[in-house]
């Protein structure tokens, strides 16, 4: 999947995606721990961060483990954890300029 993010941003997008990586495990281990209240902060940590940044699909997957921790819903966030694993060894990213003069 192609994501088009601004060149402005271009240096930030490395750690962006490496921290993503990392919240992963953070994921697993509230799963593992059926800790509600960790998933729904991680999803709408993922759901603010990645729009801001352009990644809209992640986005949505945020929303959708926020979503698991309001209905304590485990599969849901399994469901979500299984799409953001794809989702990050999928994503492809183009830099583009946004002047608009």
């Amino acid at each position: 999947m192609l994501v088009k993010i601004d060149s402005a941003i271009k240096n930030l997008i490395p750690s962006f995606l490496e921290n993503r990586q990392l919240e992963l495990d953070s994921v697993k281990r509230a799963i593992l721990e059926a800790n509600y209240e960790k998933l729904y902060q991680i999803g709408h940590n993922l759901r603010g961060v990645a729009g801001s940044f352009g990644f809209f699909d992640l986005a949505k997957l945020g929303d959708l483990l926020e979503s698991s921790g309001e209905r304590k819903d485990l599969h849901i966030a399994e469901q979500a954890l299984r799409s953001m694993t794809v989702y990050l060894n999928e994503v492809q990213i183009e830099y583009s300029s946004t002047n608009n003069f």
